[in-house]
């Protein structure tokens, strides 16, 4: 994967462009200090020197060292104008910033940027609610965050009413971008078996040649995007402090196999739990290892996700619709972050992600331009203490909180999902639950996305721009909890600490309502008036729209004949009489009555 290259030589071509070189020299000096791994993205080139490059990023790489007298050390493009290179950990402070230095001073060079890390949002609480006690709730439990919303829960999200309309169609693919999934996993399962999830593709680099601490699965990028668990023990952290000193014992987190659970665990079939979205398929894109994922592995894995090419790699045969990133970092949204979303957001891939869970502002890339950012509700719909909150939310969603803080109680309001029961490697399949609790803006964001898969899965014509419109438009209002401030100011002390009463423009627009959101973008309406204005010798009768289960349907008196729309099989049915006609696809119809938005 890599074009192995010699170390970078000290040169005296560095002292051209001086005054530039000084520059960056002291807007890099501190970050020099502290990473070794970094983005190099290159301006384009003419049209007639690209043709003579024949698409090669490893011409402009080499042309690029040429002009430095010296060449990058794991040098791996991973867009048509960006590469990513490791400096040597023992390359002294000095000689890091006059590298990068010299680089950003390249008439070539469109800019360079520190390659970050970036970790899931989970939050992990580190109280005794992970023990194996038993205890039988008398509070809502299981999926509560999917029911209707009530005084108690208000911040549930309607799914049950929204499955009458939209259950998703298998047209829709949802790249789930995070620390890979377990294949077998019983509710979640190959498509080719029956179950949600497409093949994938596996972006964790090696973190140096021939060095896979971070992957945990002894390979570089691969077509194998399994979670072979991202556990890290004080043993590991004292071999590979070069890799992991700021990371944290851990055990596994099976953190995608949960992420791709709350998106689309099956349906209907008697085990476990459901997903938002029932027909879907998962694309699962590994991107997070030990210790998070870095930047140009996660730009790779979103560019790859939405059909783009990344050199090196196969082009991916199931373009997502929608990106989940249950992920982020400190800091704004990265040059490299943006122009990956840009691209993807212009083939119609919708991009979601959680807002974090560090309690300030919107961590990257959920505070980049074009993205639905997610931030983190408790079951009574005011900002849980962890989230994070600003102007770059959308829309929030339950997160997931415990209320209770007793020794050895339940964790009343997890966000129930799909898991594995081993510390460091797959064990037993199982399920999250309020011993075993869930918490977090990174499943808050699922949430979103499974919603945006309802969406398109009855209107694929529906931009990007559409859906976070549809989903900001149709939120409900945040209530206000006696005792709390409104947002940005939080509690500091007891119980409640870093709660807020929401506001828009701090936790977005309002809490996501699936019914809702559904309902602003479906067609049916619009079919259902088209056919009568079509045939009105067969629907002649003003009529109303009604629900019945994954019906909707109108009835015509006159005729005794009821027009329908199934959201289980995606038809249009005509009943009569004496007949019950499938009237074939949905989606065909919709397109013919010109119902679609486009």
């Amino acid at each position: 994967m890599h074009q192995q290259l010699p170390s970078l030589r000290r040169t005296s071509r560095r002292l051209l462009f001086a005054g530039v070189a000084l520059a960056a020299m002291a807007s890099v000096a501190f970050a020099a200090q502290v990473n070794t791994r970094w983005i190099v993205d290159l301006k384009p080139e003419s049209q007639s020197v690209s043709a003579r490059s024949a698409g090669e990023p490893q011409i402009r790489v080499q042309k690029l060292a040429q002009r430095l007298g010296g060449a990058f050390p794991s040098a791996r493009p991973f867009s048509k104008n960006s590469f990513t290179f490791t400096l040597d950990a023992n390359t002294s402070d000095d000689e890091q910033v006059r590298t990068i230095a010299a680089m950003r001073g390249d008439p070539a060079v469109n800019f360079v940027e520190p390659d970050r890390r970036r970790r899931h949002n989970t939050l992990r609480p580190n109280d005794p609610l992970f023990g194996d006690s038993v205890f039988v709730s008398t509070q809502p439990s299981g999926l509560w965050h999917l029911k209707s919303h009530t005084a108690e829960v208000s911040s549930a999200i309607n799914a049950e009413a929204a499955w009458s309309y939209s259950q998703g169609s298998s047209s829709v693919v949802i790249a789930v971008l995070d620390s890979g999934v377990l294949f077998d996993h019983p509710d979640l399962g190959r498509v080719a078996t029956g179950g949600r999830l497409l093949g994938g593709y596996d972006f964790v680099s090696e973190d140096s040649p021939g060095s896979y601490v971070s992957a945990n699965d002894g390979s570089d990028w691969d077509a194998d995007p399994s979670d072979p668990g991202d556990w890290i023990n004080a043993t590991l952290i004292a071999a590979h402090t070069n890799v992991l000193s700021d990371c944290t014992e851990e055990d596994s987190s099976w953190h995608g196999t949960r992420t791709a659970g709350i998106i689309g665990a099956i349906a209907q079939n008697s085990t476990g739990i459901a997903g938002v979205d029932w027909q879907a398929r998962i694309l699962p894109v590994r991107v997070l290892g030990r210790c998070g994922g870095y930047t140009s592995d996660i730009v790779a894995g979103i560019r790859w996700a939405a059909g783009l090419p990344v050199a090196g790699v196969p082009n991916n045969p199931n373009p997502a619709r929608v990106i989940n990133l249950s992920l982020g970092g400190s800091g704004a949204c990265s040059q490299s972050e943006q122009a990956a979303i840009n691209e993807v957001l212009a083939l119609g891939a919708v991009v979601v992600a959680s807002a974090g869970n560090a309690g300030g502002s919107v961590e990257s890339p959920g505070n980049c331009l074009g993205v639905i950012a997610v931030g983190g509700l408790r079951h009574n719909g005011t900002k849980v203490g962890y989230s994070s909150l600003g102007p770059e939310v959308s829309v929030s969603a339950p997160a997931g909180n415990c209320v209770n803080v007793g020794f050895g109680e339940p964790c009343l309001y997890s966000i129930d999902t799909t898991t594995n029961s081993g510390a460091t490697s797959p064990a037993i399949n199982t399920y999250t639950d309020q011993i075993n609790s869930n918490v977090g803006t990174s499943f808050s964001a699922p949430l979103v996305a499974g919603v945006a898969g309802l969406m398109l899965g009855i209107n694929p014509s529906l931009t990007p721009a559409e859906v976070k419109t549809a989903l900001e438009t149709t939120s409900r209002p945040f209530p206000a909890a006696a005792g709390l401030q409104v947002c940005p100011a939080v509690a500091t002390s007891g119980d409640n600490t870093g709660q807020c009463n929401c506001m828009a423009g701090q936790c977005g627009a309002g809490m996501l309502d699936a019914l809702a959101a559904v309902q602003a973008i479906n067609p049916s309406e619009c079919l259902f008036r088209w056919a009568e204005r079509t045939v009105p010798t067969l629907l002649p009768d003003i009529a109303r729209t009604e629900i019945n289960g994954p019906y909707q349907f109108r009835f015509y008196p006159s005729t005794n004949s009821y027009l329908g729309v199934s959201s289980e099989t995606n038809k249009v049915l005509y009943l009569t009489d004496s007949a019950l006609l499938d009237l074939g696809p949905r989606d065909g119809w919709y397109r013919q009555s010109g119902c679609y938005n486009r």
